[in-house]
């Protein structure tokens, strides 16, 4: 969140001097929004202590989330920083070797963009880094920890107004969970298209 807040800030700041009002094929500035993700997280699990071991996954779940970020233009070349956070990601459930669930939430994303302009329409692909929270029930602790991840995608963003606009994005997000204490690793994968809804100030 602070890392958020953080960048809300300095767009205001890059954008205290803009115009209050955009033409339509002005995509530089400050803008944030909300989105409804359709999330399809792929897993599949090892232990040398527990083995034969085996998860299952929920499939294609729905959930929303927010983003904050700032675009400078260069004619029509487009080059944005990006923040966003989900709070509920999926949930893994053991099949054999454990009981319990694995469960994955509190997912941030900080993403480099480069795009191009296309009067009201905005074409573009993005990359980074980011961390989620993931939970396994089966410890006796609770274990409750961040890991690291990359992400990577495209998307297409259209203007309703010169301020509102829609669009759609794919993201692909690879993880890899891995406990010492059990030699457990996991490899996850989450596929996510996304409904986007935004204001740029």
């Amino acid at each position: 969140m602070k890392k958020l807040l953080g960048i809300l800030v300095l767009g205001l700041l890059l954008s205290g001097n803009a115009e209050a009002d955009k033409s339509i094929n002005d995509w530089s500035g400050l803008y944030l929004g909300v989105y409804q993700s359709e999330d399809h997280l792929s897993a599949s699990g090892t232990s040398t202590l527990y083995s034969p071991y085996s998860i299952s996954t929920d499939g294609n779940i729905y959930n929303t989330g927010y983003f904050v970020g700032y675009n400078y233009s260069i004619n029509n070349l487009i080059v944005g920083i990006e923040a966003g956070e989900q709070d509920n990601v999926g949930k893994d459930k053991a099949i054999t070797g454990h009981d319990g669930y694995i469960e994955y939430d509190d997912m941030q994303e900080y993403k480099l963009k480069i795009g191009y302009s296309l009067d009201k329409y905005l074409v573009y692909t993005f990359f980074g880094t980011g961390d989620l929270n993931v939970y396994w029930s089966a410890y006796e602790q609770e274990v409750k920890d961040k890991n690291n991840f990359e992400i990577k995608g495209i998307g297409l963003s259209a203007k309703i107004t010169n301020n509102i606009f829609v669009g759609l994005s794919y993201s692909e997000t690879n993880l890899d969970i891995y406990y010492q204490d059990t030699l457990y690793d996991e490899p996850v994968q989450l596929d996510s298209l996304r409904l986007r809804f935004g204001y740029l100030f």
